[in-house]
């Protein structure tokens, strides 16, 4: 097998040359658009074919070091499990997001569609480069990359709402890289020779003071990239204004950088720190809030992006959940509680971005026919789009954690994770296990409650629109990656036991013990001190299958019991005849729930930062008005002034007479003989 660090080089360069392809195809953008597409989906499949066989075999990290352009840095190249999860993730979504769009950028050509092309691959190749990246310098580097190219893709359609929505992304983005150098910059400090190599770091002898200063720096300056509360003022409104496999990039991988940045500086680059139970906490609470809060801001939401986007905060939280659970595995210095936590994490993690980047792909391809984002003009497109309605059931139930989808078993491991954290010795631990446990319950019914509303506003009912009724299936390109991120949503849930076990590798590398524990055997989590991590999510799954399945066994035996005819007509409204007024809407199907939780919708308000950075903003401007006529009038108008006297006076003496040049040549001269002989 060749060294899959090369294969990954490859995989860069095949974004990178689509990407450059898809500029100098400009003015042909739909031979651009399919060749940036085909690059991508290449470069997507070599990533993939780096990474697998080096998960499968649990391989030991590979380490390159080069001397590199610059003195002071060299690019050091690592791929450990962890960095060969993350990118498996990136290209899988990569490949469906490149197909995908060969058809949909299509809707952009003459609106600098090759442009889009260009930041779309240079954004997934500095995602790739960023997870083998082993140095703090190269690392800041790519995540700058990666910040810039999708700054560009947010602000592509030029509308004021997405020209203000990418400034938000940009200032906050840039805010989380500034906290992430500090970090860097403390551990820089207490490395042996001053280096940058994240191999030093590791090395590093630090306080614990100035290491926990060092983990909160990197915790909100990563949690501002991963978008949780209350740093994700940015994400409602820079997802919905991307395209929309852009958005499904930034949502289902771009937001991961942040949860891979925590789970690197915690459990890696200070993992050799006696590490506090209150890193664990810290993050499992911010995890709870943001699950909490995210699904219910989404509830709210009738523009199907900003919904999808509310959601990706909600998941990013119950992903930071089992981060925190094996955080506090390993400052427990139970490493078997830790891997369990990071397994249910990284599962869930994997998960999100298959359904995630299929539910923002099916709004892109509603968008795509009905042109618009408001669910309320939308209505009956199951019949009229089957193949995007099937797909979007699929990513409904998988995002709701039914079974027997993916989004069931990752959230069944974090369960386990939280019940195993609230039976240890630790009163911390027995306090905070409960509480997120019933606030991922509540997540996990308000999610299904949202994408009850979505699906049956979406695809159920009458059209509401021109559009709406006048829609058709999206192109082939569309239909083949939404419906095979639909089947990888089966596969991943159906298939735990094959799955779960690999993850559970990755998850236990990132323990400090030299043990190994096997977490995940045939897709039951082995027990640890307490039988609580016995439960089977497969077991599980089947049951609660049954438990679904039997109303309809008992619909079915009684359908014979109905009468044979029955009339057909439209639906009867109290004597008047039926209107599409009459049918239910978005903001009708939760406001009761609006009504009893108007404290939490207030207070997204005074959580969102952008009208604080708006008015910060302003008074810069306000500032800098004041100050520039200072430094106008005060000093350079009176140079201009001094220079427009001298220059009088100048003329003065320019009088035209060759008689007065001869004078002054004379005076010149008797002065120079005086001088001399002074």
């Amino acid at each position: 097998m060749r060294d899959p660090l090369e294969i990954l080089l490859w995989a860069v360069l095949a974004y990178m040359a689509g990407g450059v392809l898809s500029l100098l195809l400009g003015r042909n953008e739909r031979a651009a658009i399919t060749i940036n597409g085909l690059f991508g989906a290449l470069g997507g499949a070599l990533g993939l074919y780096a990474v697998l066989p080096f998960l499968l075999q649990r391989a030991d990290a590979l380490n390159h070091v080069y001397a590199g352009p610059f003195p002071f840095a060299h690019l050091a190249v690592r791929l450990d499990m962890l960095g060969a999860f993350m990118t498996g993730v990136i290209s899988l979504l990569a490949v469906a997001a490149s197909i995908y769009s060969i058809a949909y950028v299509r809707e952009y050509e003459g609106k600098g569609a090759s442009a889009m092309g260009f930041f779309m691959n240079t954004f997934i190749a500095s995602m790739v480069a960023l997870m083998v990246m082993d140095n703090a310098f190269y690392f800041i580097i790519f995540f700058e990359v990666m910040s810039l190219s999708s700054y560009f893709l947010v602000i592509a359609d030029q509308e004021s709402e997405a020209v203000s929505a990418g400034l938000l992304y940009f200032f906050i983005a840039h805010a989380g890289s500034v906290l992430i150098m500090a970090s860097f910059f403390i551990m820089y400090c207490h490395t042996p020779n001053n280096s940058l190599d994240f191999a030093a770091f590791r090395q590093a002898q630090i306080s614990p003071a100035m290491a926990s200063i060092a983990f909160l720096l990197a915790f909100f300056g990563f949690g501002a990239k991963a978008g949780m509360l209350p740093l994700h003022g940015w994400l409602p409104r820079a997802h919905p204004a991307a395209p929309s496999h852009a958005s499904a990039m930034m949502s289902g991988v771009m937001v991961k950088i942040g949860v891979f940045g925590i789970i690197k500086v915690g459990a890696d680059l200070l993992g050799g720190v006696d590490m506090p139970v209150w890193w664990g906490v810290v993050v499992l609470t911010f995890g709870a809030v943001s699950s909490v809060l995210g699904v219910m801001y989404a509830l709210a939401e009738h523009d199907i992006k900003r919904l999808l986007a509310y959601h990706t905060v909600e998941n990013v939280g119950i992903i930071l959940m089992g981060v925190g659970v094996g955080l506090m595995g390993l400052a427990l210095k139970n490493p078997l509680l830790a891997a369990l936590g990071f397994l249910g994490a990284l599962y869930h993690l994997l998960n999100h971005a298959v359904f995630k980047g299929l539910l923002f792909l099916g709004a892109g391809a509603i968008i795509y026919k009905v042109h618009t984002k408001d669910m309320e003009k939308m209505g009956g497109l199951g019949k009229r789009m089957p193949r995007t309605a099937l797909s979007f059931l699929v990513g409904c139930m998988a995002i709701s954690a039914l079974p027997p989808l993916n989004g069931f078993v990752s959230e069944w491991y974090t369960y386990q994770g939280l019940v195993s954290i609230s039976q240890h010795s630790s009163a911390i631990a027995r306090l905070s296990g409960p509480v997120a446990i019933v606030m991922l319950a509540i997540t996990g019914a308000l999610a299904a409650m949202c994408f009850v509303k979505v699906y049956g506003i979406s695809f159920c009912g009458q059209a509401r629109s021109a559009k709406a009724a006048e829609a058709t299936e999206v192109p082939a390109a569309m239909t083949l990656s939404m419906l095979g991120l639909a089947a990888l949503c089966v596969v991943l849930g159906v298939g735990a036991a094959c799955v779960a076990p690999v993850i559970s590798a990755v998850a236990d590398s990132l323990t400090t013990s030299q043990q190994h524990f096997e977490a995940v055997r045939q897709g039951v989590l082995v027990p640890g001190a307490d039988a609580a991590t016995g439960l089977s999510p497969t077991l599980v799954m089947l049951l609660l299958l049954g438990g679904m399945l039997l109303p309809l066994l008992l619909f079915m035996a009684g359908k014979a019991d109905r009468l044979p005819m029955r009339r057909k007509n439209d639906p009867w409204a109290c004597g008047y005849g039926y209107e599409e007024r009459m049918a239910l809407s978005a903001g009708s199907f939760t406001q009761g729930l609006r009504h009893v939780f108007a404290g939490l919708y207030r207070l997204r308000q005074a959580l969102d930062p952008a009208p604080a950075m708006s008015r910060a903003l302003d008074s810069v401007i306000r500032t800098a008005r004041r100050v520039e006529p200072m430094w106008d009038d005060g000093i350079l108008a009176r140079i201009v002034r001094t220079a427009q006297k001298i220059g009088i006076c100048v003329q003065r003496l320019q009088q035209g007479d060759f008689r007065v040049y001869c004078l002054y040549i004379i005076i010149a001269l008797i002065a120079l003989l005086l001088i001399k002989a002074a």
